[in-house]
């Protein structure tokens, strides 16, 4: 991801957290936060209570490639955090893609298409 279309400062995270909406899934939470006349801007955290950085990385990687794949289907004006749910192995690809495309759906975040059929 370019850096201008990441979340990466503190104060960043806590306004999402703080002012912005929430739903949740299986294996992901998703915090979301309309920011209008603004490009779509997201970031990825899992909690340390998930032992091993091996573990928490190998996380993270699978949530930014799910996320690569669907975000030009997403809605710009957001800034959105997807969190990875605490569990003791990390959950496989397709589990982390399917969570993650439903809870987008029922946020409202993917965009109002028009295909004219």
């Amino acid at each position: 991801m370019k850096q201008n279309t990441r979340l990466v400062k503190n104060y960043e995270f806590s306004r999402v957290y703080q002012k912005g909406r929430r739903v949740s899934g299986k294996v992901l939470t998703v915090h979301y936060l309309k920011r209008p006349n603004r490009g779509l801007r997201t970031g990825v955290t899992v909690s340390r209570r998930l032992k091993g950085a091996v573990k928490r990385n190998r996380y993270k990687r699978l949530i930014r490639e799910s996320l690569r794949l669907v975000r030009p289907e997403l809605k710009s004006g957001y800034d959105i955090i997807i969190m990875g749910k605490l569990y003791e192995q990390v959950p496989d690809y397709d589990s982390v893609r399917l969570d993650m495309n439903s809870l987008f759906k029922r946020a409202g975040l993917w965009q109002d298409r028009c295909d004219g059929t």
